[in-house]
């Protein structure tokens, strides 16, 4: 990368910008003449004759310095960081105490809203959830009864048969005549628990809708706390460094005049320099507060979490039982992958308000078709 400035000569060399007064010197030794007051014009000369590789007369130019002699500065300077170490206690106190405020509105607000859980139990009851599967319950019950029966005839009819003169084809037509009316029965069973079915799932669809609505309404609330509180960050950052807005402006505005004219002066090159290690410590200073309000802010969540959790247990276990349906309804079930995979999709609307996943219930879909169906 070409230098283009001094202060890029001298800390490519690996020594720190001399004063005005040690590169006035400089100048004036080069016979560029006197006056150096640290214009662009004039380090632009000065670096064209450090660059052109002239040696320069007077390595010390004659200049030497000497610490002054001020009374009591080590009294003075004792005094000054008892005095600024309070300030600092104070500051941060007050910052505390603000911090403090803020949380106990964000945790208050949270203790305020409705559990998803508790929504979710008040609009089942007021679909009729447990009427409906009150109902499903009832049907599967007789649906069972009527398998089992369908289960053991032809073992029932063989021992009834045994040590008669029934002959297999008339076994046979003993089977078909009592298995058909069992089977009539069995798929009015399967046609009147459809309805019940398909009121559970709309009225689970509708459920499932209200709660995704409910949940955002409910961060939507929290969103303006969350902005003042991450607000603080930034204010008490400035406050503890110093670094203001209008020493950030000026710190933009140095940087984009180095950037446009690739040369500063003297005194705008330090103040450069301080400014940008105030800019470094503000965001360090910032980057920890965001972290501590952040981490506040989950700890306050978490507190609802963990009361949602005996609820959450009763959430899955719906969704154990809406699997049973499905696969326990002759009408309903048709068989194959295809089936089940339109399935999960429809569950997952249900369920994902309350952090359930596709995978969660895909985990559940499969085993459980083994254990009711046998593959």
């Amino acid at each position: 990368m070409a230098v283009t400035n001094l202060y890029q000569y001298y800390t490519g060399k690996g020594q720190s910008l001399p004063s005005i007064s040690k590169r006035a010197k400089l100048y004036s030794n080069y016979g560029l003449g006197s006056g150096y007051s640290g214009t662009a014009a004039q380090n632009t000369r000065l670096l064209q004759a450090l660059q052109g590789g002239r040696p320069a007369p007077n390595a010390n130019y004659g200049y030497t310095m000497s610490a002054p002699n001020y009374p009591n500065v080590s009294d003075a300077l004792t005094k000054y960081a008892k005095q600024r170490s309070k300030e600092q206690e104070e500051l941060l106190a007050r910052q505390k105490a603000e911090e403090e405020t803020q949380f106990k509105s964000y945790e208050e607000q949270i203790a305020g809203q409705e559990k998803l859980p508790d929504v979710y139990t008040r609009l089942s009851a007021e679909a009729g959830m447990p009427e409906l599967q009150q109902q499903i319950d009832i049907y599967k019950g007789e649906i069972y009864k009527i398998k089992d029966l369908l289960d053991r005839l032809n073992e029932d009819i063989t021992s009834r048969t045994q040590g008669s003169f029934t002959t297999e084809a008339q076994r046979r037509r003993q089977v078909a005549a009592e298995e058909e009316p069992l089977q009539t029965q069995l798929s009015r069973m399967g046609t009147a628990l459809t309805p019940f079915l398909e009121r559970q799932t709309a009225a689970g669809q509708e459920i499932g809708t209200m709660l995704g609505l409910t949940a955002e309404q409910q961060q939507k609330e929290l969103l303006p706390t969350e902005a003042r509180i991450n607000a603080l960050s930034d204010r008490f950052a400035r406050e503890m460094t110093g670094f203001k807005e209008n020493k950030e402006t000026e710190l933009t505005a140095l940087v984009d005049k180095l950037e446009r004219q690739r040369e500063l002066a003297d005194r705008e090159w330090q103040r450069l320099q301080d400014l940008e290690k105030e800019r470094r410590e503000f965001q360090r200073q910032k980057e920890l507060l965001a972290l501590e309000h952040k981490y506040s802010m989950r700890s306050a969540a978490a507190g609802r979490s963990a009361s949602n959790a005996s609820q959450m247990q009763q959430i899955k276990s719906n969704l154990g039982a809406s699997i049973i349906n499905f696969f326990s309804d002759p009408k309903q079930y048709k068989g194959g992958f295809k089936t089940e995979k339109s399935l999960i999709p429809q569950l997952e609307a249900i369920y994902k308000p309350y952090g359930i996943s596709r995978s969660d219930i895909t985990a559940l879909v499969y085993p459980m078709r083994k254990q009711m169906l046998g593959y």
